[in-house]
């Protein structure tokens, strides 16, 4: 598994909550880590645990140019710095993702993945970006001189997060299994001991490359019989996080925080066109969070001013979403297109 460097150098202010650690250090940005239960199952039962990457990976040492500057432009699909001295296709190899997301202004905590590839290879100051069916001139990202900021950060991949710690086969029948959502469908991939690589069904043809990214879930079908056990480290979340929702559909988000929410405070409900239940709770918009054994369907009851589930008349807003446990939107309605939800800081820094 790839993890960044964890700070070792911390000031005197550290919360810790659930399994969650996280410090504020002097003169950086904060850091800290998250510990991740994958539980044991059996061949015949495999057990289901959900997790998410709320810390992003540090910025290696090695990194050149800018890792985090000034917008100068921006197309639909692409972001400038022209002062940024990247090297050239350095931030667009398909084994080593990484993600650009912005730090000020009216798109802060979008979070864009560059685009890999040779015919998306990065520039010294442009990169390519898969923007999630939003033109990016549209979200009031400012540019020039006094452009709004950016921070570019490394990515994870089923190879570099996962590895070989998995159990493994020559099928995803009798091997660990995880599951993907890319934004249209779900995948489920598997470690192939005999080519030593993740594959996806009897496709001979590596997944490694596959992206985990910080603001979606992973479903987790282990058949082992021992836990896994991972830590995460590296950087907190300091700004408010802009996650891209499907207008139809399902959309799988991580839990971008690392710390407890409740589903109150969580904000799914204040997504813009989110349908409440006035009436109906087939037709209401829902969130689903998986408890370790049941897949719980919440709606937001309009007239109770509160998160329910199904026509059981229980106030649900104090349900807790542990740090890393990612959630299901799923949104009935056929209508097309994409809503950005603004996920507010559920901590205070400066404290």
């Amino acid at each position: 598994m790839k993890s960044p460097i964890f700070n070792s150098v911390f000031s005197l202010a550290i919360l810790a909550t659930s399994g969650v650690l996280f410090a504020q250090t002097a003169a950086t940005v904060p850091v800290g880590a998250i510990n991740i239960t994958i539980a044991a199952g059996s061949a015949s039962a495999p057990k289901v645990s959900t997790f998410s990457i709320p810390l992003r990976e540090s910025v290696p040492a090695n990194f050149v140019g800018q890792a985090s500057g000034r917008i100068t432009g921006v197309t639909a699909t692409s972001v400038s710095n022209a002062n940024a001295g990247w090297t050239a296709g350095a931030l667009s190899q398909a084994a080593t993702p990484h993600f650009i997301r912005i730090t000020s202004g009216s798109a802060t905590g979008r979070t864009l993945q560059i685009a890999t590839g040779t015919s998306n290879a990065n520039t010294a100051s442009t990169l390519s970006v898969l923007n999630q069916g939003t033109d990016l001139t549209t979200v009031g990202i400012a540019t020039g001189t006094n452009g709004d900021t950016y921070e570019v950060f490394p990515g994870d991949t089923l190879g570099n997060f996962f590895g070989n710690t998995t159990l493994g086969g020559t099928s995803a029948a009798v091997s660990d299994v995880v599951r993907v959502h890319d934004g249209s469908s779900w995948s489920d991939y598997y470690y192939n001991t005999t080519a030593g690589q993740w594959r996806i069904g009897s496709v001979p043809v590596s997944q490694n490359n596959v992206v985990l990214r910080p603001d979606g879930g992973v479903t987790f079908y282990r058949r082992g019989t021992t836990p896994l056990e991972y830590t995460l480290l590296g950087v907190v979340p300091s700004t408010p996080i802009r996650v891209v929702v499907k207008n139809a559909g399902s959309t799988y988000l991580g839990n971008v925080f690392p710390v407890n929410q409740t589903l109150g405070a969580s904000g799914f409900n204040s997504l813009p066109g989110w349908v409440n239940n006035t009436g109906s709770v087939k037709t209401a918009d829902k969130v689903v969070i998986f408890d370790g054994s049941t897949l719980n369907y919440y709606h937001y009851n309009q007239a109770a001013s509160q998160w329910r589930i199904g026509s059981v008349p229980v106030p649900l807003s104090n349900v807790v979403i542990p740090a890393g446990v990612p959630a299901i939107v799923e949104r009935p309605s056929a209508a097309p297109g994409v809503t950005t939800l603004v996920r507010n800081l559920p901590y205070n820094l400066n404290q």
